[in-house]
C-alpha cells in the first residue's frame, strides 16, 4: 500500500512585505500624486505591480530630467546624488524626497567621513542606484567595493571610512570590512544597514534552517531580495525567487516536510498573501 502523503508545515515569515522605509515612501509619492500628475526619477521601488500601481494614481517614471521642466519630482526610496537635487530645483521643478530614512543616513556618514579626511569605502553593488547616490554625497571621491577579492587587490592605506549599501548581508560586510581594516593603517566602519532589513534576513534565515524550501518573494531586480535569497541558499534550504502566485507549480511543492515563505522590502503584502494561498491550494493545506 503506498504511503499517505505528509502535508508540509508552511510557515510564512512576519517581515515577509514592505519594510517601513518603502511603505513611507509610497505614502510619499501617493500624496504628492493627489494635486496632480508627478515624475519619479527611476521606479520608486524594484517592484513592477507596485510600480504599475503608482502610475494609475498618476506617478509616472523617467529615465533622467531630460524632458521634465515642470511639476513636482518624487526622488525615489534609493536617493539621488546631491547634483541632482540641485539640478532639479535649477529647472523649477518641485522636489519631493521620498528618500529611504536609512539611506539618507548612509549619505550622511559616507559624506562626513570624506569631510574628516578619510578615503571613504562603500561596500556594495556599484551599479546600484543607492550606491551611485551615495557616490554623489562623497563629490565622488568614494570608492566602491563589492567584494572580500576586490578588497583584497587595494594598496595599502592610511585613513579608510567604510559604509554600505544598506541591503546587503552583515556577512557581506563583515567579510569585505575586514579585509579593509587589514589593509589600513587606521579606519572607521559605520555599519549603515538597514535595521529592517537586518531582521528580515535573521527571520528569514531562521525559517530557511528548518525548511526544505523557500519561496523568496520579491523583484529579480531588486538587491534586498536577491541577498534574501542569499540568506536562504545559506542556511540550507532549496530557495527560489517568485514574482508571481502563478509561477509555483505543484511539482515545486510537493512531497516537501516544510515550506517557507518570506519576502523583499519591496514585496508587497498581496504577494505574500496570493502565495500562501497558492501554496495551501497545491498542497491542501487548510
Amino acid at each position: 500500500m503506498p504511503g499517505k502523503r505528509v502535508k508540509p508545515r508552511l510557515l510564512v515569515a512576519n517581515h515577509a512585505a514592505f519594510c517601513p522605509g518603502v511603505r513611507r515612501g509610497l505614502e510619499i509619492a501617493r500624496e504628492a500624486a493627489r494635486e496632480g500628475p508627478v515624475a519619479s526619477l527611476g521606479e520608486l521601488v524594484h517592484n513592477t505591480r507596485v510600480v504599475e500601481e503608482l502610475r494609475q494614481h498618476g506617478v509616472r517614471p523617467v529615465g533622467s530630467l531630460e524632458g521634465v521642466w515642470e511639476g513636482k519630482l518624487v526622488v525615489r526610496t534609493h536617493g539621488v546624488p546631491p547634483q541632482v537635487l540641485q539640478e532639479a530645483r535649477e529647472k523649477g521643478l518641485s522636489v519631493v524626497d521620498a528618500t529611504c530614512p536609512w539611506v539618507k543616513r548612509a549619505q550622511r556618514k559616507a559624506r562626513q567621513l570624506m569631510k574628516e579626511g578619510y578615503q571613504v569605502f562603500v561596500i556594495g553593488r556599484r551599479d546600484h542606484p543607492e550606491v551611485v547616490g551615495i557616490l554623489g554625497w562623497t563629490d565622488g571621491k568614494a570608492k566602491v567595493v563589492e567584494s572580500p577579492e576586490e578588497a583584497a587587490a587595494l594598496p595599502r592605506l592610511g585613513r579608510a571610512g567604510i559604509v554600505c549599501q544598506t541591503t546587503i548581508t552583515d556577512q557581506t560586510l563583515g567579510d569585505v570590512a575586514k579585509v579593509i581594516l587589514q589593509k589600513s593603517r587606521e579606519a572607521k566602519v559605520f555599519n549603515t544597514t538597514c535595521r529592517s532589513t537586518r531582521e528580515t534576513q535573521r527571520e528569514a534565515a531562521e525559517i530557511a534552517a528548518q525548511a526544505d524550501l523557500m519561496l523568496v518573494l520579491g523583484s529579480r531586480k531588486s538587491a534586498n531580495t536577491r541577498h534574501l535569497v542569499e540568506v536562504c541558499l545559506a542556511a540550507g534550504a532549496e530557495t527560489v525567487l517568485v514574482e508571481d502566485a502563478g509561477e509555483i507549480t505543484e511539482g515545486m511543492v510537493a512531497d516537501r516536510a516544510c515550506i517557507g515563505i518570506t519576502g523583499g522590502a519591496s514585496c508587497p503584502k498581496e504577494l505574500v498573501e496570493e502565495v500562501e494561498a497558492r501554496v495551501r491550494q497545491l498542497t491542501a493545506l487548510p
